[in-house]
């Protein structure tokens, strides 16, 4: 039986990933597995140093969070996992893989600009280790209007075609499951940005208008290929993570594909849907 997996990252928003994860999980007819990822600050130290009673630190942390585990899953048909890991990402991943988990659900990381430069957030991580779509639940509180599939349309090669067709195959079903309208996005470059002095020339508006036609059209036979019918469709012009940034705002959920840059191009240049993750204001489901 396929498995949705509820990464319970913060125990404030426990109750939060629950309820997402078990909504989920009916509609998919699968079943929920909570797990919950523990480390402490002090390991590292400990490596180095080395306390005479870490071991009983650890205990002591691991016991606290698994009575905690225990009462949120209290009366519900779930199984539940708690294991002690430096690294939370990696045990997450490993967990989905070994359940052949169809989602994983968790709260995405508080964020900082500083420490995201030194030390990149776990679900920075994961978005390049997941064996399956990854719905990261926004902190903040925000509405549910529509889910908001974000598609490439400017390129035509196989891969960026077959992530396409998962996006929207994966914002199909989440629209389906909380009963909300689907809308597809596609972002085009604005040459504005780089020749500033010929924003407002006529070869530019001439430009924008000719390629927002041919953007709008190749969406039309995106999703006429694919047997998808949206409510609505839009074509933005400008940075893409501005444009998503306000897509989501206004929507509460956005689908978007991420191809993992890995290494250190990855770390400092990440992907589009890393980069739109420091900035979106609502939940985000990210498609492998």
């Amino acid at each position: 039986m396929n498995t949705i997996l509820g990464v319970i990252n913060d125990w404030e928003l426990a109750s939060q990933v629950l309820l997402r994860t078990r909504q989920l999980a009916k509609a998919y007819g699968a079943r929920v597995c909570l797990y919950c990822p523990v480390t402490d600050q002090l390991e590292e130290m400990n490596r180095y140093i080395g306390f005479d009673n870490y071991q009983a630190v650890k205990d002591e942390i691991l016991a606290e969070n698994q009575e905690r585990l225990d009462q949120l899953a209290e009366g519900q048909d779930v199984d539940t996992v708690l294991d002690w890991q430096a690294h939370p990402y990696q045990g997450v991943a490993q967990q989905a893989e070994k359940r052949s988990s169809v989602l994983i659900v968790m709260a995405m990381s508080e964020r900082h600009a500083l420490g995201d430069l030194l030390h990149k957030a776990d679900d920075w991580h994961l978005l390049r280790e997941a064996p399956c779509p990854v719905l990261l639940l926004s902190r903040s509180e925000h509405p549910f209007r529509s889910v908001v599939a974000a598609v490439d349309c400017l390129k035509d090669s196989e891969h960026t075609q077959t992530l396409n067709a998962r996006v929207l195959d994966e914002a199909r079903a989440l629209a389906n499951t909380m009963g909300l309208p689907l809308s597809v996005i596609s972002v085009m470059p604005d040459p504005g940005y780089a020749y500033g002095d010929l924003a407002a020339s006529r070869l530019m508006v001439d430009y924008r208008n000719h390629a927002e036609t041919v953007v709008r059209e190749a969406q039309n036979q995106l999703l006429a290929r694919l047997g998808i019918t949206v409510e609505r469709q839009l074509v933005a012009i400008g940075a893409v993570e501005k444009e998503l940034e306000k897509a989501v705002e206004d929507a509460g959920i956005l689908v978007i594909g991420t191809i993992a840059n890995k290494g250190w191009k990855g770390f400092f240049i990440g992907n589009t849907a890393e980069r739109v993750l420091t900035r979106v204001k609502g939940d985000m489901l990210v498609v492998n």
